[in-house]
């Protein structure tokens, strides 16, 4: 009787486990994902721009649903600090979306696919001073949205930090 009950609670506890683990997969869109920013120079001056090319790659085994980088908004786009340390807060790459994203901003990436955006920055309008060496790093971030009802990837990505020099 007592190999029974026990038997009954292990079926019962791996259930559970397999149903969570699905509800869990569907609700946080799990995925394999990296982030990386790249740009088309190292130095420039205050008259020029840089390009900076922000690009998601799935690097795991399953297609992932994000919120595509065209729609993407966010205030911390990309961090930047000077060679002191000193933040230049915020980076307003874009402009904010109209309207909060739905269903329909959604971008499927496949195992092994990216989907990328280039932002442009003008070292006149940010506050970039000669002589000064800048990092640059990229961030995604996406937590709960209440207008999006499909199931999506929810996170935070960070790149690797890019050094560019103003002369």
């Amino acid at each position: 009787m007592k190999k029974n009950i026990n038997l009954f609670i292990t079926i019962i506890l791996l259930i559970s486990i397999i149903i969570s683990g699905c509800i869990l997969s569907d609700e946080n869109g799990v995925g394999e994902l990296s982030l990386t920013i790249t740009s088309n120079i190292d130095h420039m001056t205050l008259n020029e721009s840089v390009v900076i090319n922000y690009t998601i790659s799935n690097i795991g085994d399953t297609t992932v649903k994000i919120i595509g980088l065209e729609y993407y908004f966010f205030d911390e786009l990309l961090l930047v600090k000077s060679s002191n340390g000193s933040m230049i807060w915020p980076v307003n790459v874009r402009t904010a979306p109209s309207s909060p994203p739905n269903d329909n901003h959604l971008e499927e990436i496949g195992p092994g696919e990216e989907t990328s955006v280039s932002i442009q920055l003008t070292g006149s309008h940010y506050p970039f001073e000669v002589g000064n060496s800048y990092t640059i790093q990229g961030r995604y971030f996406i937590g709960n949205i209440s207008t999006i009802k499909g199931s999506f990837w929810k996170g935070s990505l960070q790149s690797e930090l890019l050094s560019i020099s103003i002369v």
